[in-house]
């Protein structure tokens, strides 16, 4: 949340023009080598109110998913889903500038259904169906979201099965298969980028 706040100074310095497009997700930037948008656009949000939303489900959600993995592996999950988020928003939307952390938060609830209590998986499944309706909305980026939740699930899958095989490893299988999910993530938004714009080489 608080990277998300520092990234929201320059559109408080700057009231007249619009500095958050320079560090959103925008396919054809992407592919003239503004590669870092990839990650910049998880913390820039588009406006005070697209902040406050994003920031007050960072703080409700992050401690309770958090507290059942630990900071280091949300930190991990968070990158995760971000990259898979950026990968669908440029397959989908290359032309509209994307940003915002909900991509990210949507990914946990897709990791949280898989791992939590049963009274806490209902709670979820309440809160997905809002997301979904949220998503459809004009000037919401459903593809964001989307790919979001696909990288929460991918997460998710690993913990779970961690748990079924060797209870008191509970994250084993998680710790060792994570860098292989960030590769995937990374070669997902490669391979978007490259199917809109073919001579887009590997980033240096």
């Amino acid at each position: 949340m608080a990277i998300c706040g520092v990234a929201f100074v320059p559109q408080i310095l700057d009231l007249t023009g619009q500095p958050e497009l320079a560090y959103s997700l925008y396919g054809p930037a992407v592919a003239a080598g503004e590669w870092w948008r990839v990650l910049t656009a998880q913390v820039e949000h588009h406006g005070f109110i697209h902040l406050a939303v994003n920031g007050a489900s960072i703080l409700g959600f992050a401690p309770f998913i958090e507290k059942r993995i630990g900071g280091v592996r949300l930190a991990v999950s968070s990158l995760i889903c971000g990259l898979f988020s950026a990968a669908f928003a440029l397959f989908f939307n290359w032309y509209g500038y994307t940003a915002g952390a909900s991509g990210m938060i949507i990914g946990w609830l897709g990791l949280g259904l898989l791992i939590v209590e049963a009274r806490w998986r209902r709670v979820l499944l309440q809160w997905a169906v809002f997301n979904v309706i949220v998503s459809l909305a004009p000037g919401v980026s459903w593809a964001g979201h989307l790919g979001g939740f696909v990288g929460g699930l991918g997460c998710g899958a690993l913990i779970r099965r961690s748990d079924d095989v060797v209870p008191p490893a509970r994250f084993g299988l998680f710790d060792r298969l994570s860098a292989g999910l960030i590769l995937l993530g990374a070669l997902a938004v490669w391979a978007a980028v490259k199917l809109h714009f073919p001579g887009t080489g590997l980033p240096r």
